[in-house]
């Protein structure tokens, strides 16, 4: 059985206020509850703020990240945009990746350098991803 699981990087705009007393936005990984296709919306929960649920549009300030069915060696679910080490190579970073025509998910680097990929099951630990961890990945 396929579990279609996904999680979506995405904006609050109303979470605490500054200074000034004005409202300000955040940045969450949240699990999707809901996916309304045709108005392409989501309905996600904030890990750890279950209490900021709500609808949000797919787009500018929502990312959607789908699970691709595999656990890294200390258990964490691997996603799409996760930053990786696969088993023998600990110096390479790979994204994990997503192609819909083949329904299938790989690795390739975060650097592209040589068009390399590999299969998912090759992950050996997740580091991060796209969106917190930038750092991770270096401006060509």
């Amino acid at each position: 059985m396929f579990n279609l699981k996904m999680q979506a990087y995405f904006y609050h705009p109303c979470v605490k206020l500054n200074e000034r007393n004005e409202w300000e936005g955040e940045w969450f990984i949240g699990e999707v509850l809901t996916y309304h296709i045709l108005n392409h919306k989501v309905r996600v929960r904030p890990l750890g703020k279950p209490e900021l649920t709500r609808d949000v549009k797919v787009g500018d300030k929502c990312f959607l990240r789908y699970f691709a069915q595999r656990k890294d060696v200390e258990g964490n679910d691997i996603y799409t945009d996760d930053l990786v080490k696969i088993r023998g190579d600990d110096d390479t970073i790979y994204k994990v990746k997503f192609c819909p025509q083949s329904a299938r998910f790989y690795l390739e680097e975060a650097e592209p350098c040589f068009g390399i990929v590999y299969p998912v099951n090759k992950v050996k630990i997740v580091i991060g991803n796209i969106y917190e961890n930038k750092d991770l990945i270096k401006e060509a």
